[in-house]
């Protein structure tokens, strides 16, 4: 029995590799890191300071600070995420229509994340940044139409980066930093045992290293552009595979990247009051090429491939500062989806469009408190699944709003 649920679990590994994200940023990339960056859907964000949660997106905006820096920042996430069968059969063949759409797949979510950055001197800066780059946890009603395609997908990503930063002149900034990353994963769906039905999972955790780089330039007076890089950063996964209740955990390891992301931001003074921000980011997303599942024991490896494509986002905004202490920001963003349909259950993506709207107010004891609220509109992805699981014709839906808070104190 060992044997024969062994290689069901090595089967059940070739779709439990399979999720959909709800992330606001193009594969399962969360660029909400930021409550100052999202009042203008991002424009701007990699090229100027206005506090220390910019080094997310360009860790060379650090060197704009002065003194300590602390901000304290959290998002809320209110997605509306649903697949809506049209056709969906079980393993066996039989019609599941009858067991409905999945309900909503994603719960509300508050994301925290805090940057800290100190000076050492007039001309050099170090930071710390602790955040959660890359996100995407669904889980379907426990019965549905796809069940034997997804029931629940949990890939997420936790980044701590120490970070160094120089100015050069009064012109130039340069920083380098490193991105400690971990990953945990834990995506199930059902899988036929002998004589019932089971949850079948794909576990698995990693610690990995990459890093960060960027730089600013000020060519003119009321002008700045800003360069930020984050690497790709690639995890060798150990976990297990198994099925559900029996007890069955099968020791497994497999490999997967998060992409390289260039960021390329613009601010323009045009009046004393107000500035025009504009972004450009490519996401490397095409390094995901899917699940190569390798087994401790006898059993064969599992493949599933992915073609993903890179992504290009592209914002335009404005701030207005409307008092000497009260600013107010609103952008305009569009992102490709990383796929157009999918054959399976981790690539359905949709174009996205996000509205950013902002408010930032500095009090008399110099702390700051910035509020945003986004909105993500994404086109309908199509989910078109034949395989020894069956088979799922359906539509994506998802929406979602934002709403983030950070306090900043400075010293």
């Amino acid at each position: 029995m060992h044997r024969v649920c062994g290689w069901m679990a090595a089967a059940a590994a070739m779709g439990l590799a399979a999720g959909v994200s709800p992330a606001g940023a193009g594969g399962f990339f969360v660029r909400e890191q930021s409550t100052a960056a999202m009042g203008s859907a991002f424009a701007g964000a990699s090229a100027a300071g206005r506090d220390a949660s910019s080094m997310f997106y360009n860790p060379a905006t650090i060197a704009d600070l002065t003194g300590t820096v602390v901000t304290v920042d959290g998002r809320m996430f209110f997605p509306d995420v649903s697949i809506h069968a049209s056709e969906a059969t079980a393993p066996s063949g039989a019609d599941l229509m009858s067991l409905g759409d999945s309900g909503s797949l994603a719960a509300d979510a508050v994301a925290p994340a805090i940057y800290v950055s100190h000076q050492v001197s007039d001309r050099t800066t170090i930071a710390m940044g602790f955040s959660a780059p890359f996100a995407v946890k669904i889980e379907s009603r426990p019965h549905w139409a796809g069940e034997f395609q997804l029931l629940q997908t949990s890939m997420v990503t936790w980044s701590l980066t120490p970070t160094i930063a120089h100015r050069v002149g009064d012109r130039f900034a340069f920083a380098f930093g490193l991105n400690i990353q971990g990953m945990d994963v834990d995506n199930q769906r059902m899988e036929v045992v002998p004589f019932t039905t089971d949850r079948g999972f794909l576990t698995g955790s990693d610690v990995a290293l990459g890093w960060t780089a960027g730089l600013t330039w000020d060519p003119l007076p009321g002008t700045r552009v800003g360069l930020g890089y984050r690497s790709e950063v690639a995890h060798g996964i150990r976990g297990a595979v198994g099925i559900g209740t029996s007890g069955l955990a099968i020791p497994v390891n497999f490999d997967l990247s998060t992409p390289a992301v260039v960021s390329a931001g613009l601010e323009q003074d045009l009046t004393d009051r107000l500035t025009l921000l504009g972004e450009v980011q490519w996401s490397d997303w095409s390094v995901f090429d899917g699940f190569h599942i390798r087994f401790d024991e006898v059993f064969p490896d599992v493949v599933r491939a992915q073609e993903w494509k890179d992504t290009w986002f592209v914002s335009a905004g404005g701030r207005y500062q409307a008092t000497d202490r009260t600013s107010l920001s609103v952008g305009l963003g569009f992102e490709n989806a990383v796929a157009s349909g999918a054959a399976n259950t981790v690539s359905p993506d949709g174009d996205r469009t996000i509205l950013g709207l902002g408010l930032t107010h500095r009090f008399d004891s110099g702390m700051t408190l910035s509020a945003s609220y986004g909105h993500v509109w994404f086109s309908d992805a199509t989910i078109d699944v034949a395989d020894l699981q069956g088979t799922l014709k359906a539509t994506m839906k998802n929406d979602l709003d934002i709403v983030g808070v950070s306090l900043t104190g400075r010293w």
